[in-house]
C-alpha cells in the first residue's frame, strides 16, 4: 500500500490483480480485513493533514 499525502490517495497492491488507488470517499476494502469501513479521507484526517 502506498499512501500519497500530496494527492491524498492510498494505493493499494494485489498479488494477482492491477493496483487499485482510491481517494476522498471511496471505502478501502479488503477480504482480510472483512467490515473494515474507511476512507483515504478519514486516514488523511485522521493525521491532520486536511
Amino acid at each position: 500500500m502506498i499512501i500519497d499525502t500530496k494527492a491524498k490517495t492510498v494505493t493499494i497492491f494485489y498479488p494477482d490483480s492491477l493496483p487499485q488507488t482510491k481517494r476522498s470517499q471511496e471505502n478501502l476494502e479488503d477480504s482480510l480485513l472483512a467490515g473494515l469501513e474507511i476512507t483515504p479521507e478519514k486516514i488523511f484526517q485522521q493525521a491532520g493533514i486536511i
